[in-house]
């Protein structure tokens, strides 16, 4: 089997692009949420930073030349979709792409929540936390770039943890979006 690479983002990027010139949203009032690639919406984050305010990126696939070294909670399966990088044709692909190694020095990032966790079986919580160090120490915006981390968590989100502590957390997500893009709610009287 031929392996080609494609990146899942640039559809994404060129999506968002479209958006952003036709006026339908702003860099201000843009926001992204996590989703089942969320290292490709990362991926995204580093292409074109200035067309988001804020980033939600869960249990994220950053480290993706380094992926087949980890072997104790990577998603094997996901060799097929990403590529190998202990291949080199795969490994000349991945380097342009993959989302921790593509961090730039000195650029505007726009504010990113993170969130990880221990019991995570598909990716390596490892990931999350270099991203963001790396980011904190890279972007030259002044919005926060944290890290949620969970000891009792796995891929899934609220996988291991308890009903009350997933409202708890889609609440301090909720809260940091609204935050970050100055949406004012006012209470009802």
């Amino acid at each position: 089997m031929q392996w080609q690479h494609c990146s899942p983002v640039a559809p994404l990027t060129r999506h968002h692009h479209t958006r952003t010139s036709k006026r339908l949203w702003t860099p201000s009032t843009a926001s992204r949420s996590p989703t089942p690639t969320a290292g490709s919406r990362t991926e995204t984050l580093n292409q074109r930073p200035d067309l988001y305010r804020a980033v939600l990126c869960g249990f994220p696939d950053v480290d993706i030349l380094r992926f087949p070294k980890y072997t104790t909670n990577n998603n094997a399966p996901a060799l097929l979709e990403y590529g190998n990088s202990e291949i080199r044709e795969h490994f000349e692909a991945i380097r342009k792409y993959s989302p921790y190694q593509n961090v730039r020095r000195n650029i505007e990032y726009p504010a990113v929540m993170f969130t990880t966790g221990d019991l995570d079986t598909r990716v390596p919580p490892l990931g999350a936390r270099k991203m963001t160090a790396r980011l904190q120490a890279s972007t030259t915006s002044g919005y926060p770039i944290i890290l949620r981390y969970h000891h009792k968590a796995g891929h899934a989100a609220g996988r291991g943890l308890p009903f009350s502590r997933r409202i708890v957390d889609i609440a301090m997500e909720l809260t940091f979006l609204l935050q970050q893009l100055g949406v004012e709610i006012e209470p009802k009287t």
